[in-house]
């Protein structure tokens, strides 16, 4: 969810039916993003409807009355979804804590309901909140994504490690387990460390080249010489999308300083702010 389905585009352009087939996906696309906002809309407010009560392509829901009444952010959801087997969709963007939700004519009517399930399921996770039920610090929302070594040892939770791990409709048979618990991505967006290769074994331009398509290339052919994946397990390939992509060699570069975050108001150049990374 939340990611454009281009490489079907281009395949409704390069069918047979050309320009009809183009229209199709996006029939497809539209209709999909108006299903999941009507059966998202009881449990969460959606904005920028049409006269017709109708949404475009994707459908925009405004978490920002659930996070000051329950004090469940956007984050804790986002994280919780991960759980359940989803990465989130786009979150504040265009409007600050929201969740811009663009199902693409790629996914099934079987997908689009897996969805919409694990968001209702997790708004009844919030109203559990909400109603005391669990402390507004500790609970499978706040503490997500729950890793396979968060079982381990004395569970001190409010809540069970079933629920944490295996919430309504999540089959241990095809469960995805995040590496990682959460991390400080605001911190992270501000002190850069890269992975690279150290710079004395990097010897001309072309070795840069060379290297960059063996890191990112490499995953991507090993990715569709899988080929097709059941509909279960898309939700983990989709997750696992980003960090492939990423790269190791997506930056040959890391800060000067990377104890200490880098001020945003700075007005130094961000390239002079910089030195070549010292390796691995």
């Amino acid at each position: 969810m939340g990611l454009r389905g281009y490489p079907a585009d281009l395949l409704g352009v390069r069918t047979p039916d050309g320009g009809e087939g183009l229209k199709r996906a996006t029939q497809v696309a539209v209709l999909a993003a108006n299903y999941i906002a009507k059966r998202l809309e009881p449990h969460f407010p959606v904005l920028y409807n049409g006269p017709a009560g109708l949404v475009a392509h994707e459908c925009i829901i405004d978490l920002r009355p659930i996070s000051k009444a329950t004090g469940v952010s956007i984050d804790d959801i986002a994280k919780r979804l991960i759980d359940y087997g989803f990465h989130s969709p786009t979150m504040s963007f265009p409007v600050a804590g929201t969740l811009m939700i663009e199902p693409t004519e790629s996914e099934d009517l079987a997908e689009l309901d897996r969805f919409c399930d694990t968001m209702i399921a997790i708004r009844g996770e919030i109203d559990k909140v909400a109603s005391g039920e669990w402390s507004g610090d500790d609970n499978p929302l706040r503490n997500a994504p729950h890793t396979a070594a968060a079982l381990g040892g004395e569970w001190a939770h409010a809540y069970s490690r079933q629920e944490a791990v295996f919430p309504a409709g999540v089959s241990p048979a095809d469960k995805y387990w995040p590496p990682v618990r959460r991390i400080d991505g605001a911190f992270g967006d501000r002190n850069l460390v890269c992975s690279c290769r150290p710079w004395t074994r990097t010897t001309s331009r072309k070795t840069d080249h060379q290297e960059a398509r063996r890191c990112v290339s490499g995953p991507v052919r090993r990715i569709l010489r899988a080929g097709p994946r059941a509909p279960s397990a898309r939700g983990q390939a989709a997750f696992m999308t980003w960090p492939l992509l990423s790269g190791r060699c997506g930056a040959m570069i890391c800060p000067s300083g990377s104890s200490s975050p880098v001020s945003s108001k700075s007005r130094t150049p961000l390239h002079s702010r910089l030195q070549p990374c010292s390796g691995w």
